[in-house]
């Protein structure tokens, strides 16, 4: 798995993409990725797109464990994901619905214009992060 990292500053979006093969150790890799960056920068809502992922490799088990977990995004934040293939979706349908009640919520779509419009963004400003 490859994920990059892009943030628009003036509307605090973090926004996460993911591409290749997604496995456990690689969600993890991700999600401190994640932590740093917050951690460095401040709260800020999150976009974690999972449109280009080819291979999806985490298991109902590993959802679960996901779904206990701290998320990365602090409570408050809004957190979007783009799921369009089914076994994704499905995946962080199941995490969402764990989260429910724990500020921890997800909100789900299946592209990226829609994630931007949940969010109420009309012309997002992302620049890489390295």
């Amino acid at each position: 798995m490859t994920y990059r990292l892009a943030f628009d500053a003036k509307n605090r979006i973090l926004l996460v993409s993911v591409t290749g093969e997604l496995t456990r150790e690689d969600y993890l890799a991700g999600y401190e990725a994640i932590d740093r960056f917050i951690a460095a920068a401040g709260p800020c809502s999150a976009i974690i797109d999972f449109s280009a992922v080819e291979r999806f490799a985490l298991s109902p088990d590993f959802a679960r464990d996901i779904g206990k977990m701290r998320p990365a995004v602090p409570v408050g934040m809004k957190r979007v994901v783009v799921a369009p293939q089914p076994a994704v979706y499905g995946t962080a349908r199941l995490v969402a619905t764990l989260r429910e009640g724990t500020g921890g919520e997800l909100t789900l779509t299946q592209s990226l214009p829609e994630a931007l419009a949940r969010l109420g963004i009309d012309l997002p400003d992302f620049a890489p992060v390295s």
